[in-house]
């Protein structure tokens, strides 16, 4: 390992540090340590075609995400656009599939919230594409939070599909999530289940799964 992929790894393990905040609901807190992590990167000289370039491409994609979904939720979308941008051409110089799967993910929800529909949905098509190709934790996590997407968006009515399709999807999640014990995306897989259940009657069911949400 060179001293600048272990200076890359190190502020990986930060960046993991900093998704706390977002766990704590602390999202202005994540967003300045991201920006933060985001400047160090840049800061580091590497060489397109290196091990380096694209290692620090492929965590500097993944540092760029987790600020667009924060500036989507502030409502700032002219900023999540342009982070947005960084994070795909980061993500193509690093040629992990991982991290262009998670940039087309980042990508197509800003387009389905911005109102551009079929682009969206065509790039989150592709992100589970990639997704579905290996069976790593990384791969599972991405797919599973596929499938939470996907359930969102029939809720706000974007996907066609009632309370039965979101049983589906969600049961789908937990089934990638549980295995590597995503504990964020079991919560919420959860959470959209049992609503769901709680619509159609079935209250043992959402109760259930209530009492599983509430141990993560």
């Amino acid at each position: 390992m060179t001293i600048v992929i272990g200076i890359i790894k190190e502020l990986e393990e930060d960046l993991e540090e900093a998704k706390r905040y977002e766990e704590k609901v602390q999202p202005e807190q994540a967003l300045k340590r991201y920006q933060e992590i985001e400047k160090k990167l840049l800061a580091i000289e590497t060489t397109p075609g290196d091990s380096d370039y694209t290692e620090q491409n492929r965590v500097l994609a993944f540092v760029l995400m987790r600020q667009a979904n924060i500036l989507r939720q502030f409502g700032d979308l002219e900023k999540a656009n342009a982070t947005v941008n960084l994070e795909i051409e980061a993500a193509r110089a690093s040629g992990d599939n991982i991290a262009i799967a998670q940039s087309l993910v980042s990508y197509g929800t800003t387009c389905v919230t911005q109102g551009k529909k079929e682009i969206g949905l065509a790039s989150l098509d592709e992100a589970r594409e990639l997704f579905s190709k290996g069976d790593s934790p990384d791969h599972k996590k991405g797919l599973g939070w596929f499938w939470i997407i996907q359930a969102d968006m029939i809720i706000a009515r974007i996907l066609p599909g009632g309370d039965e399709n979101i049983i589906e999807a969600c049961t789908k999640a937990l089934g990638l999530l549980e295995p590597i014990n995503n504990r964020q995306g079991i919560k919420r897989a959860y959470e959209v289940r049992s609503n769901a259940y709680e619509r159609l009657g079935e209250k043992d069911k959402a109760f259930a799964d209530r009492q599983s949400q509430a141990n993560y």
